[in-house]
């Protein structure tokens, strides 16, 4: 018979194989999509240009990040000074 311990070490290895080999696959079909998409992206070239490019901007008062068309209120000019 065996001991409890180890039954419970074998389901848990188990278990924790089962969520790694998900998470590789998910992880992997991801990288598929999203290189196909830039594929997608770059021999379109400007002709489906629907997507914009976000770029962010480092605020050097507050030292948080805001979009680059975003109306941006510093904390520090607002009085807070780690909001």
């Amino acid at each position: 018979m065996r001991y409890l311990d180890e039954i419970i070490t074998e389901e848990l290895s188990k278990l924790f194989g089962i969520v790694k080999n998900r998470f590789q696959r998910e992880f992997e079909k991801g990288i598929q999509n999203v290189s196909s998409e830039l594929q997608t992206y770059i021999t379109q070239g400007d002709k489906h240009n629907e997507s914009e490019i976000f770029e962010f901007i480092l605020c050097e008062q507050c030292q948080r990040y805001h979009f680059e068309n975003e109306k941006h209120v510093c904390n520090m000019l607002r009085g807070k000074r780690n909001a």
